[in-house]
C-alpha cells in the first residue's frame, strides 16, 4: 500500500530540537527558506482526487502532517470530511498544543489520531518539546476522551513517547498511567536526529556541534542507531518506494525524511507524473548517501528489536527504573 503524507501546515507551534522546524537555521539551508503556509482547500480537493483516480479500488492512507502542525491549519475538520467521503483513510499526527477546531477534528472522525510527547511534567517536557506546555497537551487528551466517547467515534489514539535520557523514570510512567486510565494506545518511541540532510552531517564529521541542544539527551545515539540497522537487509528504501510527500504549496519533497527546500523534486504534484516522481526520486544523489548511513533505515527502525534491546542496556547503564517491555503495547512505532 503506497503511503502519501500531504503537509497541509507549512509550519508549527512548536521548536522541538530533533525536528528540523526547532534545528534548522537560516544558514543551515542549501538554497531558499522553507516556505511557511497553509494548504488551499482547492489544491487540497485536486491532490486527493488525483490520489483516488490513480489507486482505484485500493485501500488508500493518507497522513496530513510532515513536519507541519495539521491542527493548525482552519479548514482541517473539512479535509478529514473530504477523505472519508471518497473512502481514503486520514492519519493525523499533533502536537496537541492546540486547541482550536479539536472538537470539530474529533467528530470528523479521522482513522487515527498520534500525540507527539517527551514527558508527564512540563521541566523535562519543555526540554525535548521545546515552546511546549504540558499543561495544556494533558487536558486535551482528557478532552478527546470527552469528545470520543460524545460523538461515538472511533479514533485511534496513540501516544507516542519519545524516549530520552531526561524523561525515563517518573514522567513515563505517570504518562503510561494516563494513556492507560484514558484507554488509549501508548508506544513509548525511540528518539532519533532529523532531517536527513542534517544527521548526514553528524556522521560525516562525528560532532555533536551538529545537535548540540538534544545530543547529550539520546538514549541511542546515532552510533548506535547505524550499528543496530548495519548490514540489515534492504534493496530498497520504503521512503521513496512506498511515500509520497506533497508540500503546503503543492510542490513534492523527495521524501519524508528531508527538510530543505533544495531537494524539491517536482514544483506542482498535479502537473508531474507518477512515473516521472519515480524517475526524480531515483536519480537524486542524496539517496545513495543516505543509504551509505543506513538513515533510511534508521527512519523506518529496521531491526525493531534490536532497537529495544540495545536501549534496555543504555537504561541500564542509567539505573534507569523502567524498561521498555513494562508498558503495554511495547513496540516501536515510526514517526510516519
Amino acid at each position: 500500500m503506497h503511503k502519501y503524507l500531504i503537509d497541509i501546515a507549512g509550519t508549527c507551534n512548536l521548536k522541538c530540537p530533533s525536528c528540523p522546524v526547532g534545528n534548522f537555521s537560516d544558514s543551515d539551508f542549501l538554497s531558499e527558506l522553507k516556505p511557511k503556509g497553509f494548504m488551499d482547500k482547492i489544491l487540497f480537493s485536486s491532490i486527493i482526487k488525483r490520489i483516488r483516480d490513480e489507486n482505484p479500488g485500493e485501500r488508500v492512507l493518507v497522513n496530513l502532517f510532515s513536519w507541519g502542525e495539521p491542527l493548525l491549519h482552519p479548514d482541517l475538520p473539512e479535509f478529514i470530511d473530504e477523505l472519508n467521503e471518497l473512502g481514503m483513510a486520514c492519519n493525523l499526527s499533533s502536537n496537541l498544543n492546540i486547541t482550536k477546531n479539536l472538537d470539530k477534528v474529533i467528530k470528523a472522525n479521522p482513522y487515527k489520531l498520534r500525540v507527539s510527547l517527551s514527558g508527564f511534567f512540563q521541566e523535562n517536557y519543555a526540554i525535548s518539546h521545546t515552546k511546549g506546555d504540558v499543561f495544556l497537551l494533558k487536558s486535551n487528551l482528557y478532552k478527546i476522551r470527552y469528545l470520543l466517547n460524545k460523538y461515538k467515534s472511533n479514533t485511534q489514539i496513540e501516544i507516542c513517547y519519545h524516549l530520552y535520557s531526561h524523561n525515563v523514570d517518573q514522567d513515563i510512567f505517570f504518562m503510561y498511567q494516563l494513556s492507560e486510565e484514558l484507554g488509549f494506545e501508548f508506544s513509548p518511541t525511540w528518539a532519533y536526529l532529523m532531517p536527513v540532510e542534517k544527521a548526514l552531517r553528524y556522521y560525516e564529521t562525528k560532532s555533536a556541534d551538529v545537535f548540540p541542544e538534544i545530543s547529550n539527551n539520546m538514549i541511542i545515539s546515532p552510533d548506535d542507531a547505524f550499528n543496530i540497522t548495519n548490514g540489515i537487509e534492504s534493496s530498497d528504501c520504503d521512503l521513496r518506494s512506498r511515500m509520497t510527500q506533497i508540500n503546503y504549496d503543492g510542490s513534492v519533497q523527495l521524501c519524508c525524511g528531508t527538510y530543505d527546500p533544495h531537494y524539491v523534486i517536482a514544483k506542482n504534484y498535479l502537473e508531474t507524473s507518477t512515473e516521472e516522481l519515480r524517475e526524480r526520486k531515483y536519480s537524486n544523489p542524496l539517496c545513495g548517501t543516505c543509504m551509505k548511513h543506513n538513515l533510511h533505515k534508521i527512519s523506518m527502525y529496521h531491526n525493531a528489536p534490536k532497537w529495544d534491546e540495545v536501549g534496555n542496556e543504555r537504561l541500564d547503564e542509567m539505573q534507569a527504573p523502567y524498561k521498555i517491555n513494562m508498558f503495554s503495547n511495547p513496540k516501536v512505532s515510526n514517526r510516519q
